[in-house]
């Protein structure tokens, strides 16, 4: 009977501390600002400082042969030393991007007249309220494991 009892505690401890970090896990969206940007793409590549903290979301109707990628601090380093784009971009079949924290515009134009593009942005707080739930899901789990060890372990011994 023990043995039994010892084993629904350690599922139930378990079990409370794989609840206990999806909730941790929640996250909560709030949109702080909205702003509208005219960027002026002229012909090939050019470069725009655009420093946005937060989640951004960005629409825009960009025309055909214009491509704008929004890059993070770190993407734009990989794209100046190695020439690497990412592969989220809008043009004109893709005219939604989220970027966490974006640094830079990127724009490639394969016009030759300098266009101008109207982009609407969004910016968004992550927060997580329950965070602070994955310390008491870390110690209810590991006292969960230990004691299915334990339980493991002197079911072992018994047998030999």
């Amino acid at each position: 009977m023990r043995s039994k009892s010892l084993i629904i505690l350690s599922i139930v401890l378990m079990s409370i501390g794989f609840v206990l970090v999806t909730l941790s896990n929640v996250a909560y969206m709030e949109k702080t600002r909205s702003g509208v940007l005219i960027v002026e793409v002229p012909p090939g590549t050019s470069v725009k400082r655009f420093s946005v903290a937060g989640l951004v979301e960005i629409r825009a109707e960009v025309p055909r042969g214009v491509t704008l990628y929004f890059l993070t601090e770190v993407q734009y380093l990989i794209y100046m030393r190695e020439g690497k784009l990412p592969k989220t971009y809008v043009t004109t079949e893709e005219s939604t991007l989220y970027v966490q924290n974006p640094e830079y515009i990127v724009a490639i134009s394969e016009r030759s007249k300098v266009v101008t593009v109207e982009v609407r942005y969004d910016v968004y707080t992550v927060t997580k309220p329950y965070a602070l739930l994955a310390i008491p899901s870390y110690v209810v789990t590991i006292v969960g494991v230990w004691l299915l060890a334990r339980w493991l372990m002197t079911r072992q011994w018994r047998v030999e």
